[in-house]
């Protein structure tokens, strides 16, 4: 089996997402590939929501409009989405929706056992469960994980809807084939490649995208050894960061770019500061607020240049979930190697999706940082790397000053013209350092080897090289993962002889292009932008890619 394309849908409040993704366990743990987009308005209640799960054999990195397999918790979603069900495909509804389709009486058996109403959707999930070969006994064991206490009667409702379905016919089998993997959206795994570096502290207020790396970490804190915190707002979020690595406590924020919007004088004090700061912007529709739900990749040169003044700072731009928890832990280490502001660049699409991954435990750890608590000891000492030695509040005998004026290495505030040009040069300084950690291979990622390329970045990535591996002709995939200080160097080696450039984004200016060309000198031949706020889908994109 290559594909199997589910769609998943209902309203705001039937349990859509956790029904997709207590099947997209159920694949995981079977062996299987599984990838999982979410598609909602910005509504508690009503509207229409669905996922799209996709489940492979091989590397499953984006979802197909196609459908094999279209689950209905309400009329709405037939009329939605019926059409785009495939020839010898299946849609499951209600009995009492009188609709064509594989008709289960779901909505009877919650009445008659007086269970919750959202309990449907594992009643359909047992129904799917079914049609696609699985053992009820692994969709029992995968109930019982995700509700625990309450898993009693979810479990009774999908085992009757799977037992009705026996006698019916099933739409393809999927058998167990062994190693199954964890199912992990795009916050999950930033949040745990940060622990995986020693994250102390997560700051967050709730906006989409990044809200989940809020509750993920408030639901685990025990075990992963992390302080939560909501504070009233964005402000507060990034101050509150800044004073607990202050104390010597590594901090995590989490964002939207708008609420990044608001942390910018945050951002700007941390450059001054030298005070190590890690923030997650999850990129949604905008501008002002936009489609909230919805992805985008338009914030990239708002990002890279963020904040007031001249100084150091690093953005990384994860392109699928395993580089999610690399970026995670990698953004909270040079943080604090460098003593400088870190961005971890995302979008609405990689936060949310879910996906089985092997994460790179082994990869990741904690790097320790510059101290020195020595007599005399001056905060902001003027070093050759521009790195100074931390010390923190609370050690005997010792100042430590913190400053968001210009000042001397002592932190004393100044405005004297030689010791602003001095420790401004100190700071940048630092950016040589972050500069040789670029160098190399590291900051661009390239699949394959043509003399034509497709330059793309963050979420983007899975479905164009989902799209190259359809196409006849051969394209090398471009990805800059690195986006400050850009890896010029390593991009002009691999695309200044090519003899096409394509670039694809999801925004309406072509940001990543117009940034290659200005930092690299090489033209761009053809640029292919999506700004529907929906995500490229491998079709399309092979036909765009196919006219070029």
């Amino acid at each position: 089996m290559s594909g199997l394309s589910v769609v998943l849908g209902g309203k705001a409040g039937q349990g859509v997402m956790a029904a997709a993704n207590v099947y997209g366990r159920l694949a995981g743990r079977s062996g299987y590939d599984v990838y999982i987009r979410n598609d909602y308005p910005s509504l508690i209640r009503g509207g229409h929501n669905y996922c799209e799960i996709r489940v492979s054999d091989v590397m499953a990195e984006s979802s197909f409009q196609e459908i094999d397999i279209l689950v209905c918790l309400d009329v709405n979603t037939f009329e939605r989405h019926s059409d785009d069900v495939v020839s010898g495909g299946a849609v499951v509804v209600d009995s009492d929706f009188e609709l064509d389709g594989v008709e289960v009486p779901v909505g009877s058996w919650i009445e008659e056992l007086e269970a919750p109403e959202i309990v449907l959707n594992t009643g359909f999930v047992g129904v799917l469960a079914y049609l696609t070969g699985f053992d009820f006994e692994g969709l029992r064991e995968v109930l019982r994980d995700v509700y625990g206490e309450r898993a009693g009667i979810n479990v009774e409702v999908a085992e009757k809807a799977y037992d009705y379905c026996r006698d019916m016919e099933k739409v393809v089998v999927l058998d167990s084939v062994g190693g199954g993997r964890p199912l992990v959206s795009g916050n999950e795994a930033v949040a745990l490649g940060a622990v995986s570096s020693g994250l102390d502290f997560y700051f967050g207020y709730p906006m989409t995208p990044t809200t989940s790396i809020l509750h993920f970490l408030a639901e685990h804190k025990d075990e992963l050894g992390v302080e939560v915190v909501q504070p009233e707002n964005e402000i507060a979020v990034v101050n509150a960061a800044l004073g607990t690595a202050y104390a010597g406590g590594r901090a995590m924020a989490g964002t939207s770019g708008g609420g990044f919007d608001l942390m910018h004088e945050g951002f700007s004090l941390a450059g001054i500061s030298e005070t190590p700061l890690l923030v997650v912007v999850g990129q949604r529709a905008g501008p002002g607020t936009g489609v909230p739900t919805y992805s985008s990749q338009a914030d990239l040169r708002s990002v890279v240049n963020a904040a007031h003044g001249e100084f150091p700072r690093i953005v990384l731009a994860p392109g699928d979930h395993r580089e999610c928890y690399l970026h995670g832990g990698l953004g909270l280490n040079l943080a604090w190697r460098f003593q400088t502001p870190v961005l971890v660049l995302m979008d609405a699409l990689l936060c949310e999706s879910r996906t089985t991954c092997e994460l790179p435990v082994d990869i990741v750890g904690v790097e320790e940082a510059v101290y020195g608590c020595e007599d005399g000891y001056k905060r902001y000492l003027d070093t050759e790397s521009g790195v100074s030695p931390l010390c923190f509040p609370g050690t005997e005998d010792v100042v430590v000053k913190n400053s968001s004026y210009e000042h001397d290495e002592g932190g004393l505030t100044t405005e004297d013209p030689d010791r602003v040009r001095s420790m401004q040069d100190k700071r940048l300084r630092k950016q040589k350092g972050v500069e040789q950690w670029v160098s190399g291979d590291v900051g661009v990622n390239v699949f394959g080897d043509s003399r034509e390329a497709v330059l793309t970045w963050g979420s983007t990535k899975g479905s164009v090289l989902e799209a190259v591996r359809m196409q006849e002709r051969d394209f090398m995939v471009v990805q800059p993962t690195v986006m400050k200080p850009f890896p010029s160097s390593r991009l002009k080696e691999v695309c200044s002889d090519l003899d096409t450039i394509v670039c694809v984004e999801a925004n309406s200016t072509g940001q990543l292009s117009g940034l290659f060309t200005e930092k690299t000198g090489i033209e761009i031949d053809e640029v292919i932008l999506k700004y529907d706020m929906r995500p490229f889908r491998p079709r399309e994109l092979k036909e765009r890619l196919g006219g070029v």
